[in-house]
């Protein structure tokens, strides 16, 4: 801590006598187009002043192996950067029991500018990432860090 909060902390600096905006909580996983399992898809956060930290595990529905992985209804919105537009999120994504292509190189999910949706990639040698696409009942754990407003 860089600063002094009711006379607590560090001594290089006074943010003053207001409380830091603090908050932990969960939220549920709801998939764009496709099911998430009722039995592992609430995840968890920490909102400590303007910066979100999103983690948590989810499972996709069985019958649900076409189309892109994505969730909605982030519990804050993704800051939107007003210089240039792009304050797209990335965080760290573990797949388990999920059928990705040959050469990939890693999956990531990722935040778009003034975004409530988790959108999710797989990292390609040599070529553009492609969007993950869903697998029936495959897990996925999120690590993911963003500002919002």
């Amino acid at each position: 801590m860089s600063g002094i909060i009711n006379s607590a902390g560090s001594k290089s600096g006074v943010i003053g006598t207001t409380e830091l905006d603090y908050e932990e909580g969960t939220w549920t996983a709801k998939s764009a187009g496709g099911s998430i399992s009722d039995t592992a898809r609430i995840m968890q956060y920490t909102k400590i002043g303007n910066l979100v930290h999103l983690y948590g595990q989810f499972r996709q529905g069985v019958g649900q192996a076409s189309g892109d992985v994505s969730l909605y209804d982030l519990p804050f919105i993704n800051e939107s950067n007003p210089t240039d537009g792009n304050s797209t999120a990335v965080g760290s994504l573990r797949i388990t029991s999920w059928d990705i292509t040959s050469g990939g190189g890693g999956c990531v999910c990722m935040i778009p500018d003034a975004s409530t949706a988790m959108l999710f990639y797989e990292n390609r040698d040599n070529a553009a990432a492609t969007r993950l696409t869903r697998y029936d009942n495959a897990y996925a754990a999120i690590s993911i860090t963003y500002r919002t407003p």
